[in-house]
């Protein structure tokens, strides 16, 4: 199974260069940054994937004002767009902090087939605006910043996507990445989710 990596940020700083350093051993060669409006002249040392508003509409999602904070799983249909010969894509932001090597961290997962992997896996029971559009999904959360789906739930979820974008939820009820993609995985009879715990 192939595993490719995505840093999911709107800069380059000290942050971004840790996570780099740190997920090398674990992904040698198949790491990329996912940039939301990537600054003028920025250069990396790795494989780049640009996320914009024009990108966002070119692909039939929905730009709402804070798509770019809300809408993380945008960031991984980008990703497996342009990196589309992967079994299983990751995505981590640079608040994840690793105390140590986490190359036995990923290599726990290399050979596990599930769908969508999360830390912190449950039902969502309060209620806030992100869930009350789901069109009686049962909402479920999970901690975003450090998720993994396979190819096939990224295909399903953005063409789920690309439909609730054409619902008429609410800019203030428009499902977070959280709990739209796990409510999405939770709710299907053919994704198997798991937890990372």
């Amino acid at each position: 199974m192939r595993q490719v990596i995505g840093i999911r940020t709107h800069r380059w700083g000290e942050e971004e260069e840790r996570l780099l350093a740190q997920l090398k051993g674990a992904f040698p060669g198949d790491i990329a940054v996912v940039f939301h409006n990537r600054p003028d002249g920025l250069s990396v040392p790795l494989d780049v994937v640009d996320i914009d508003g024009t990108w966002v509409d070119a692909n039939g999602l929905r730009a709402i004002p804070d798509w770019a904070w809300r809408c993380g799983d945008y960031f991984y249909y980008a990703l497996r767009a342009a990196k589309p010969d992967y079994d299983f894509y990751w995505l981590v932001e640079p608040d994840v902090y690793f105390s140590s090597d986490p190359t036995d961290f990923f290599a726990r997962f290399s050979a596990l087939t599930t769908d969508a992997l999360g830390s912190d896996i449950k039902p969502y029971v309060a209620d806030i605006p992100f869930t009350r559009a789901l069109g009686g999904l049962k909402p479920y959360q999970a901690i975003f910043p450090l998720t993994r789906f396979s190819g096939r739930a990224l295909d399903d979820l953005f063409a789920r996507r690309q439909a609730y974008s054409r619902t008429d939820a609410g800019k203030r009820t428009f499902a977070n990445d959280e709990i739209f993609c796990f409510s999405n995985m939770l709710a299907s009879e053919v994704h198997v989710t798991d937890s990372f715990e």
